[in-house]
């Protein structure tokens, strides 16, 4: 973390500042009334603190500057690889290899990747069910995932993301209906803005794919 913070302009007063923010930390379990022995944290920032998101994106940044094949998308520490091809097995190779350097990076700077947590999502594809190598675990193709909150399918038609985001606001309406009457027009008003339009403001961009169906519902 120090060359990291150094690389990005901080003074050796400022490092010796965040590096005292971030040692001697300590913590313990409880447990029905009783008690672990202290254990000092050595890796890791601060969790619900103000610094520690900024400081981790600090710590990951070096990532972004390995990967050779494919793109990437990352939000804290969700972090996906993207790439395109007409042949499916440069496509899947790419992502192997990118990903076999992420797996690399993260086992040489004290992280772990979950490959148990990854997923293949190939858009296009209509004909056979494919599978990438991610280190030593097979990942079999999926038809859609969630990614922050979004749910992408392979058809890229977010016809379920917007389906689901109906049925919610669709259920918060029939509840605010049975105690509409108990409130005044502007507060009814405050409470749909709040409880139904709030589900279509975010990512707005998949609106623009959907098909008729989803559109009419």
């Amino acid at each position: 973390m120090r060359a990291n913070l150094h690389a990005y302009g901080f003074s050796k007063d400022s490092l010796e500042l965040v590096l005292d923010y971030l040692l001697n930390r300590w913590q313990r379990t409880k447990i029905s009334g009783s008690f672990s022995s202290w254990a000092e944290l050595l890796q890791g920032v601060p969790q619900g603190s103000v610094l520690g998101p900024l400081l981790f994106n600090i710590y990951i940044n070096d990532l972004f500057y390995l990967i050779e094949w494919t793109d990437v998308c990352n939000f804290a520490d969700d972090t996906t690889f993207f790439a395109s091809d007409k042949n499916l097995k440069c496509l899947l190779e790419r992502l192997e290899h990118d990903s076999k350097l992420a797996i690399e990076w993260f086992e040489s700077n004290y992280m772990k990747l979950n490959e148990d947590k990854c997923h293949l999502l190939v858009a296009g594809n209509r004909h056979e069910s494919l599978w990438a190598m991610i280190g030593e675990t097979k990942i079999w193709e999926s038809k859609s995932e969630k990614l922050l909150g979004v749910v992408i399918d392979k058809n890229l038609n977010f016809d379920d993301y917007v389906f689901t985001l109906c049925k919610k606001a669709g259920q918060k309406l029939s509840a605010l209906s049975r105690i509409s009457h108990y409130m005044s027009f502007e507060k009814r008003r405050i409470l749909v803005k709040a409880f139904g339009e709030s589900q279509f403001g975010y990512c707005p961009l998949t609106w623009m794919f959907h098909s008729r169906k989803a559109n009419s519902k």
